[in-house]
C-alpha cells in the first residue's frame, strides 16, 4: 500500500491550515484510523485521506461508507470489534502478503 495521510481541514474558515493526523502505509492501520475517527470524531466530513505520492485527496467518510465501516456501540468498542466488510479484509490480507 502506498502512504497514506489523515488530514484534517476546517472549511467554514478562508484561511485554516491543513492539519496532519498521521501517516501510514498499512491497510490495516489505515482502517484503524477511519475506524476510530468515525467513532470519536463528529465532524468526519472535514477529514481526508491524502496520498503522500500522488497528492490525490478522498473525502475520508468515503473510504467508511465503501468498506462499510460504522459508529461502534460501546460494547463493540470494549471487544475491540472492527466493523469494516469483507472487502476491507481481503484488502488487508493482500497488504500484508506483499
Amino acid at each position: 500500500m502506498t502512504a497514506v495521510q489523515i488530514i484534517s481541514l476546517d472549511i467554514s474558515k478562508p484561511d485554516s491550515k491543513p492539519v496532519l493526523w498521521g501517516t501510514t502505509n498499512s491497510a490495516r492501520r489505515f482502517l484503524e484510523l477511519v475506524q476510530y475517527f468515525v467513532d470519536n470524531v463528529d465532524g468526519i466530513d472535514q477529514f481526508y485521506a491524502r496520498e503522500v505520492e500522488t497528492g490525490r485527496v478522498v473525502k475520508l467518510i468515503g473510504f467508511a461508507e465503501t468498506y462499510g465501516i460504522r459508529k461502534r456501540s460501546f460494547d463493540e468498542r470494549l471487544k475491540d470489534k472492527k466493523t469494516w466488510n469483507k472487502q476491507a479484509d481481503a484488502d488487508i490480507r493482500k497488504d500484508e502478503k506483499e
